[in-house]
């Protein structure tokens, strides 16, 4: 919230307030009505007592469409709902354009270098009738590079999910042994996203990601995966595995580790994985030897 919400505005009309949203596939949940309230503090209350852990997420990325006035009016008193709940604050890195974090609260950032929105190639790829919505991301995008340093400067901790690296809904760029796999990379993973191989997205380490700015304190990493391509269990090993065995051993290991012998360590995850049910992992012909 406060995007995201297409599904509760049509259950509940009232959360969109009077403003007419730029496009019938946007929604927003609207600052200035008390049902808006009602609503967040009882879903936030609720979300809160089911999760033992200290954190509440609120969300807060791509609210598109939303005026920069009522986008920032609307995070900051989410946070202080959050923070109410007795639960620290996560939120995404857009939640810095309220400038009411404080370094009890946590920044989840997530826009990769090289994954910039492509507002011309969008309007290509997609029907004319929808290119009010892209307008829309292309003006929430447009804010996208002064968001984690803003929070830094708020003494936030901020949380390593960069799409360059950690979202793995990304396509593979190198083949499978298995030729079958090999075809279904094309379907299997998001279009907007160019592909790169494991040994690509094993080259980083979380304290010098290019996303996060010098002096930032670090909250932890999180990988991603997002859904819309996948229709099975199958498709979700597809896209996590290999891939996030590597991103677990830079997220856990202190020094910097080396793509030779990630391979090594990798070449018996294979049948543990299929023990337990992953057959659908991917046969990368990178990540893997004869």
């Amino acid at each position: 919230m406060p995007g995201h919400t297409l599904a509760a505005v049509r259950a509940y009309p009232g959360l969109q307030g009077p403003d007419e949203p730029v496009h019938k596939l946007l929604a927003y949940l609207h600052p200035r009505g008390d049902a808006t309230w009602r609503f967040v503090d009882d879903v936030l209350r609720e979300v809160a007592a089911l999760a033992p852990g200290p954190f509440v997420h609120i969300g807060g990325d791509e609210a598109f469409g939303m005026p920069d006035e009522l986008y920032r009016e609307f995070a900051a008193r989410a946070l202080e709902a959050g923070r109410a709940t007795g639960k620290r604050v996560v939120a995404w890195q857009e939640a810095a354009r309220s400038g009411a974090l404080d370094p009890a609260d946590v920044v989840q950032e997530w826009v990769g270098a090289g994954d910039e929105f492509d507002a011309d190639a969008a309007r290509e790829r997609i029907p004319s009738e929808y290119h009010a919505l892209v307008e829309a991301m292309a003006a929430a995008f447009a804010e996208s590079a002064r968001d984690v340093p803003a929070a830094v400067a708020a003494g936030a901790p901020v949380l390593a999910s960069a799409s360059s690296v950690l979202y793995l809904d990304r396509r593979y760029a190198e083949d499978s042994r298995d030729a079958a796999q090999t075809a279904r990379r094309t379907v299997v993973g998001h279009e907007s996203y160019e592909p790169r191989t494991c040994r690509e997205l094993f080259d980083w380490t979380p304290g010098t990601l290019a996303e996060i700015p010098a002096g930032a304190r670090l909250a932890g990493v999180e990988a991603a995966i997002w859904c819309e391509t996948v229709e099975g269990f199958d498709d979700l090993a597809f896209l996590l595995l290999p891939r996030l065995a590597g991103i677990a051993e830079k997220a856990w290991t202190p020094g910097r580790t080396g793509w030779d012998g990630h391979r090594v360590r990798l070449a018996c995850h294979p049948a543990w994985w299929e023990a337990l049910g992953w057959r659908g992992h991917y046969r990368s012909t990178v990540a893997f030897a004869e």
